[in-house]
Order: structure tokens, then C-alpha cells, then sequence
């Protein structure tokens, strides 16, 4: 005997919702082991940042008096 059609109906929602579940489960997993690696690189930036001017990139902007103040007077940072 074949199943009611409202249970069809239901059956198929259900399942629907149960796989839409799955994969929002699935992006919320790989959101969070990239949000640890974007966590980690803008801990380093600010890290950085607060030392005077980052690595690399020649001198410091003209705006940020303390990173000149550190070149000028050559202490370490």
C-alpha cells in the first residue's frame, strides 16, 4: 500500500530540512578553523603595529610619530 501523499509531503520537508542542516554544519565547521588562522594573523599584525611599523615594508608613514621617534633615536622595535 503506498504512503499517504501528506506523508510524502512531510517526509520530503523533513528530509529537506535535515540536509540543509547537515551542510549549514558543514560551513560552520570550516568557518571556524579558518576564523582561527584569521584570528592568529591579525593577533601578529596588531602585534606588529603596536611595535612601530611592520617588517619589510621600508619606513614607517609619516603619520606615526612613535615609529619615527624609535628610528631616530635607533632603540630596538
Amino acid at each position: 500500500m503506498p504512503d499517504h501523499p501528506q506523508y510524502t509531503m512531510w517526509k520530503a520537508r523533513l528530509e529537506a530540512e535535515l540536509a540543509a542542516e547537515g551542510a549549514r554544519a558543514a560551513r560552520r565547521a570550516t568557518w571556524d578553523t579558518d576564523r582561527d588562522g584569521r584570528d592568529a594573523a591579525w593577533v601578529h599584525y596588531r602585534r606588529l603595529w603596536h611595535e612601530g611599523f611592520l617588517p619589510g615594508r621600508g619606513l614607517p608613514p609619516w603619520w606615526h610619530v612613535r615609529a619615527w621617534l624609535r628610528l631616530l633615536f635607533g632603540k630596538p622595535g
